[in-house]
């Protein structure tokens, strides 16, 4: 028989279970500790290389079964020994001084860590080789399970008076005084907050907030790790900003907006060295957004309160919001646009140039198919007039398969809507007016938008005329239930002037 440690536990059991628990073999551990003549006293034996239990090896392998199984044999003998599970889930490594349920929330496994707070472990113990507790281990792990439960009503332990009190308000000794267990500060100096906003991220530092973790605490004014980038007395948002975690930052600064730091602007607040947040991000080259967020000079508002998105254009809304009356606006929009493709064409052949192709466009065929202004002059009972752009469009619907849809066709309604304004921006992009160096006497024969090209299209009503590319660049970027307004007098049209000649 090999070596034993103490009088019944062999060396060569000890290393099988171990190694069954590191690959995770659960029929092997409960193989082992069923064979085994003391499996409680087998589960509680420190290796003597690890310095770990098996619930050391079992939570750092992040294997819940194996650590049910090991749990099971001191759950039987607690009822003879009621001090053994209490002892066997609190047992420090030999090495590190950390218990079981350290080594769960440092590797961020939290149903382990759930499992043991639930047996009853001891959360308010610290290692003895940094003190740092559970919750620190959780918080620098990103464990925000972890950190939730550590911080909940019903983790309690004994109190001053002798009653059992919510562990995460007691007030413990620390190497800084004394501080509430989710403020306790580490040899490091360290409280938990502080680790979430160095290594864990948002979620732990969010879970810290909620379980009433001071947003402002300081670290320790005399111990700081060495080569550390920050300084003693920093705060939390210090060590987000060396961290360069901006969510870390925003819920940080948030959390003062409410509560008893309400008002406070944490941005504000100086370490041992006179630096602020947004001065260690400056230094370490951290984003500019973070950079940004940190200047006590950004308004909080705009620090809290997530960026706006812009509203959706026209052509991205969804369709069934719009009223009839942009609908309707949106019709006599692509007969203008129609009509005013139509002289433009005309326009070119009359000056012998040759016009370039260009494939028909989402708003041609929707112009076409929707026939708006025949199906609206058709259900007021009067045709359209011969020659006009009403009657063109008529002819060539006709002569096109595609079946037609009235303007308030309840059937066509929906798609009317959604398929408007994406035919409008397709047709003609809104882009900027060109500009000449066209003097003030020849002014009145140019278009006053453009001062470039003849001005051969007049609006109905207020008579003022435009080339057609400028007015059709204007009817393209119009929305709302005004089909267009004049670019000079502001005014609703509705229509051109018919063509002279």
């Amino acid at each position: 028989m090999g070596q034993a440690l103490g009088r019944e536990v062999p060396v060569a059991d000890l290393d099988a279970l171990h190694v069954a628990i590191a690959e995770g073999h659960c029929v092997t551990v409960h193989q082992i500790l069923g064979s085994s003549p003391s499996p409680a006293r087998l589960v509680t034996a420190r290796h003597p290389d690890s310095g770990g239990t098996a619930l050391h090896v079992s939570c750092r392998a992040c294997c819940l079964r194996c650590l049910d199984a090991c749990l099971s044999p001191l759950l039987a003998a607690s009822l003879r020994q009621p001090s053994l599970l209490s002892r066997a889930l609190d047992a420090p490594s030999s090495r590190t001084g950390t218990t079981a349920l350290m080594t769960a929330c440092g590797r961020g496994f939290d149903p382990g860590a759930v499992l043991l707070i639930a047996a009853g472990a001891d959360a308010a113990l610290s290692d003895r080789v940094s003190g740092v507790t559970a919750l620190h281990c959780a918080a620098a792990a990103g464990a925000a399970t972890c950190v939730a439960a550590l911080l909940s009503e019903a983790v309690t332990a004994r109190g001053p008076a002798g009653r059992r009190v919510p562990l995460r308000g007691l007030v413990l000794e620390d190497c800084a005084g004394r501080h509430a267990y989710r403020d306790l500060r580490a040899d490091h100096g360290l409280a938990p907050l502080h680790c979430a906003a160095l290594h864990g991220g948002a979620a732990a530092v969010a879970a810290l907030l909620r379980g009433g973790a001071n947003a402002v605490a300081l670290t320790s004014a005399h111990s700081t790790p060495p080569g550390a980038e920050y300084a003693r007395q920093s705060t939390p948002l210090h060590l987000a900003a060396v961290a360069g975690d901006e969510a870390s930052a925003r819920a940080l600064i948030q959390s003062t907006l409410r509560g008893r730091l309400a008002g406070l602007d944490i941005r504000r607040y100086r370490d041992a060295r006179g630096h602020r947040p947004v001065d260690l991000a400056r230094r370490l080259g951290a984003a500019p957004s973070l950079v940004a967020m940190l200047d006590p000079a950004t308004p909080l508002r705009s620090v809290v309160q997530p960026v706006a998105r812009p509203r959706r254009a026209a052509r991205d809304a969804p369709p069934g919001p719009a009223s009839l009356a942009v609908v309707a606006a949106g019709a006599v929009r692509r007969n203008l646009l129609r009509e005013l493709a139509a002289r433009e064409e005309g326009l070119r052949a009359a000056a012998g140039a040759q016009p370039r192709h260009r494939p028909a466009s989402l708003l041609a065929r929707l112009s076409l198919r929707a026939r708006c202004s025949t199906d609206a002059g058709v259900r007021r009972g009067s045709a359209p007039a011969p020659g006009s752009p009403a009657e063109r469009a008529a002819g060539a619907a006709s002569a096109s398969p595609t079946h037609a849809h009235g303007l308030f066709d309840v059937g066509s309604y929906l798609e009317l809507t959604g398929e408007a304004g994406r035919a409008d921006a397709a047709a003609a992009p809104l882009s900027l007016p060109r500009l000449s160096s066209c003097t003030s006497a020849g002014s009145e024969a140019l278009c006053p938008v453009c001062m470039d090209a003849a001005p051969g299209v007049r609006l109905a009503g207020c008579g003022h005329a435009f080339c057609a590319a400028c007015l059709r660049q204007v009817v393209a970027g119009e929305r709302g239930p005004v089909p267009l307004r004049c670019p000079l007098c502001r005014g609703a049209a509705y229509a051109l002037e018919p063509e002279q000649g």
